[in-house]
């Protein structure tokens, strides 16, 4: 996986959230606010959360 932006301009910004797992544990902290907020609930049934996260940190 190669979290690096689009845009090369951008990867200091990557960099202030501590590259690839700073960006997979924000990840994870919105997938757990999205996940207990009831109108969001629902678009993530039957969705497999894991491939969800891993799109957002690439």
């Amino acid at each position: 996986m190669d979290p690096a932006p689009a845009n090369p301009d951008l990867l200091p910004v990557l960099e202030e959230f501590g590259g690839e797992p700073g960006l997979a544990s924000l990840m994870d902290d919105l997938m757990e606010i999205m996940l207990k907020n009831p109108p969001l609930r629902p678009f993530f049934i039957d969705t497999k959360l894991d491939r969800v996260k891993r799109q957002l940190v690439e």
